[in-house]
């Protein structure tokens, strides 16, 4: 159980790194708007662009650096285990379309390109 004094530190901590934050924070919601343009939200201010570029070359970047579905391929030298290699590269490709990794890594590589991209992993026992 936290004392008072504590919890006391623990909301300073939380508004220090909340005001920190507010710059990247502010950056985000600017590039946000330009590459969403002037009619996102109901806004009509803003400059007036017939084609809007930085959202056509972030489109083009995100497809091309986060591609298609993740896939692996896991293979073994030794012969006795290639069924089971096989076998585990279906179940993780299956668990990478199970998951939206796709959707994940698009999302990643966008937050990348306009600020900061950071994607939690781990493993996880399944079934338990």
């Amino acid at each position: 159980m936290l004392t008072e004094s504590q919890i006391k530190d623990l909301k300073s901590s939380l508004e220090t790194n909340r005001r920190r934050m507010e710059s990247f924070r502010e950056h985000r919601r600017k590039m946000r708007d330009q590459l969403l343009g002037r009619q996102y939200g109901g806004k009509t201010d803003g400059p007036r662009v017939p084609l809007n570029y930085l959202k056509l070359a972030t489109q083009v970047y995100v497809n091309r650096l986060s591609g298609g579905e993740p896939r692996c391929r896991i293979s073994s030298p030794m012969r006795e285990y290639r069924p089971t290699a096989y076998d585990l590269t279906l179940a993780v490709n299956n668990l990478a379309k199970r998951t939206q990794l796709r959707d994940t890594m698009r999302r990643l590589v966008l937050d990348a390109m306009i600020g900061f991209g950071v994607m939690k992993t781990g493993v996880n026992a399944t079934g338990s």
